[in-house]
């Protein structure tokens, strides 16, 4: 993505060889994350999902355990955790 002459923009989308089911989906903007994205389990269950600016972290930050219950939920402002 970065180090090119025209830098990546678009969807994201990655998914597990096995099954199809999707891994990972999110946009780029220049090369770089920009606005949400969220990862799964390979059994569908959401992993986490977080917000990018610029390839940042930014705003909430949500993890959950393959059997859907909340692991962790954090706040980062300009890649930096706040809580």
């Amino acid at each position: 993505m970065t180090g090119q002459d025209n830098p990546f923009t678009g969807t994201s989308k990655c998914v597990y060889s096995g099954t199809g089911q999707i891994e990972s989906l999110g946009e780029i903007k220049n090369g770089k994350r920009d606005g949400q994205w969220t990862w799964w389990y390979e059994n569908g269950q959401m992993w986490y999902e977080r917000n990018y600016t610029n390839d940042k972290r930014e705003g909430k930050s949500t993890e959950w355990y393959e059997d859907g219950t909340i692991k962790k939920v954090a706040y980062y402002e300009n890649g930096g955790l706040v809580n």
